[in-house]
């Protein structure tokens, strides 16, 4: 990571910094032991500080700026998944049309990664296609040739009758 980017990434998550205390049981030096650790690279490390923090925050906008925290954890870990539920996380608690756009642009980004499309084509005139997505679910099947959207990348079967 660069020191432009390191830079970029501590804007992001002070933006999200809480402005009171905002913290019943925790000191705000854990807090910033937290960014330390994120700034530092060691997003593990970070992740669990900010989660040990959370249930104490008395503030909502600080449990926001915690939720993002986590989930920037998450995505730098490359545990996308879960980034993309964190997220969702901090969409549902999100109460500025900022925070809206923020985490919305971002849930594009990182669902990007693990979502796309299956397009098929077929040679029989008479196929039908359907994916098994998510395993063991078939969705309905369509004629052939045919485009599936917001499919998970991690596993897809084709299952056709091909009119043979």
């Amino acid at each position: 990571m660069t020191r432009r980017t390191r830079i970029g990434l501590l804007a992001i998550l002070i933006a999200f910094a809480p402005v009171g205390s905002g913290l019943a049981e925790v000191s705000q030096e854990e807090y910033t032991q937290a960014l330390d650790l994120f700034q530092g690279g060691k997003y593990r490390e970070a992740e669990t500080a900010f989660r040990r923090i959370l249930p104490h925050s008395t503030d909502p906008a600080f449990t926001r700026s915690l939720l993002w925290n986590i989930a920037r954890c998450l995505e730098e870990r490359k545990a996308t998944r879960e980034a993309i539920a964190a997220y969702e996380k901090f969409a549902n608690a999100a109460t500025t049309d900022e925070e809206r756009e923020r985490v919305r642009l971002k849930l594009a980004k990182v669902r990007a990664l693990v979502v796309g499309s299956v397009a098929v084509q077929c040679t029989a005139q008479s196929a039908q296609i359907a994916l098994e997505h998510p395993p063991g679910t078939l969705t309905a099947p369509r004629p052939c040739p045919t485009q599936f959207t917001d499919i998970d990348a991690e596993r897809v079967v084709v299952v056709g009758d091909f009119g043979l």
